[in-house]
């Protein structure tokens, strides 16, 4: 996937041939801690920081020629550090700065010959799916195959529900405002160390004592957090379940290498489960980009929406989510958070529309599936 591959890791395959061709997507998450060093190689007193530390941590390691390229490069006017900074930064991430810089060339030079191409058709996800991950990330540019909407159309999913769960293929366990809740009421997210939420946990269970493998199928199944401590804690739950109330998820199948149905939403990159459950744990009293931590990653949200194949289910709080991305843009211009906001409408439309008899999106408060509220 060449759009999470640095420009070091692609240098030996570009050089193997006078013709490359690049498949990736840098709409989804890159290389591992690649924002960060993209933010230090864009900053010019960063990497002059950077530089004066390698120095003095990796001279012992280089040997004179390469201490003595990086005394040169330290010593050079700041004119040419800025510059070879910029070439860094473009070039630690090439594919996408292959893709922007032909679509910045199309938009200003007629008769630009495109070197890039977007391929917009998608078959994995079910349409209604689809169209929340296309109107959020694409620009509501990506489509779904024929084949795949009669497939959808035809009834065929490995699925089925207990009341009151739906087949509506995007579910959304929707919590409370933290500021809403009743005095003694757990609804905000938890700072044990590190951040969870239980009542997220609690309720990831209830759905899923009420989802069963159609009869002669074995749907895969995964569960996803963008928090290590909510993954621990819902791993732990569900080890607990699986002998319990739980067992017949073992009609389910992980397409984890561990077979584990739990993980990172960064650890399920490249693959995907016909059922998908989202908690996305944060619940605070605050606004802004500080309130939503991780969720404000566009591309790691992109990626967990993105995952189901015929249902996607979402456990958190969209009044949460309003109120955060209107602590960013109270003026309602555009901003970092928009991908929520446009999120959060396809949801609502989604609402307001049928397949067959059955909603597009389901919104079920927590009390419907058991939970105090």
């Amino acid at each position: 996937e060449a759009a999470r591959a640095t420009g070091p890791e692609l240098a030996g395959a570009l050089m193997l041939s006078g013709r490359r061709l690049l498949i990736g997507d840098h709409n989804q998450l890159p290389a591992f801690d690649a924002p960060r060093m993209r933010t230090i190689l864009s900053s010019h007193a960063l990497t002059q920081t950077a530089l004066a530390e390698a120095k003095v941590l990796l001279a012992p390691m280089l040997d004179e020629e390469w201490t003595a390229r990086l005394g040169r490069l330290l010593a050079a006017d700041p004119g040419d550090q800025r510059a070879t900074g910029e070439r860094a930064h473009r070039l630690f991430a090439p594919f996408e700065t292959l893709v922007a810089e032909d679509e910045r060339q199309s938009r200003q030079r007629v008769g630009h010959r495109r070197i890039a191409e977007t391929l917009t058709e998608q078959r994995r996800m079910d349409p209604a799916i689809a169209e929340i991950v296309s109107k959020a990330f694409y620009k509501g540019d990506l489509t779904t195959s024929a084949s795949r909407v009669a497939e959808v159309e035809a009834g065929a999913s490995p699925l089925r529900y207990l009341a009151p769960m739906t087949a509506s293929p995007i579910v959304v366990v929707d919590f409370p405002h933290v500021s809403r809740a009743r005095p003694g009421e757990p609804l905000a997210e938890e700072e044990v160390g590190r951040l969870r939420n239980s009542v997220e946990a609690d309720a990831v269970m209830a759905v899923l004592r009420h989802v069963r493998a159609a009869e002669g199928k074995r749907p895969t199944l995964a569960i996803l957090s963008p928090y290590k401590a909510q993954v621990e804690h819902l791993q732990s739950r569900l080890t607990y379940g699986l002998s319990r109330d739980l067992k017949h998820l073992d009609a389910f199948a992980s397409v984890r290498s561990n077979g584990s149905f739990v993980g990172t939403i960064d650890s399920f990159q490249g693959n995907e489960a016909d059922l998908v459950l989202l908690s996305l744990v944060r619940n605070n009293p605050r606004t802004g980009l500080g309130a939503v931590g991780f969720l404000r990653e566009k591309a790691r949200m992109n990626v967990a929406l993105s995952r189901a194949k015929n249902q996607l289910v979402i456990v958190g709080s969209l009044d949460f989510l309003k109120e955060a991305v209107r602590g960013v843009n109270p003026d309602e211009e555009a901003h970092s958070l928009d991908f929520l906001t446009d999120m959060i409408v396809a949801i609502e439309d989604a609402e307001g529309r049928k397949r067959k008899g059955v909603r597009l999106a389901t919104r079920l408060p927590p009390s419907a599936l058991g939970l105090t509220r």
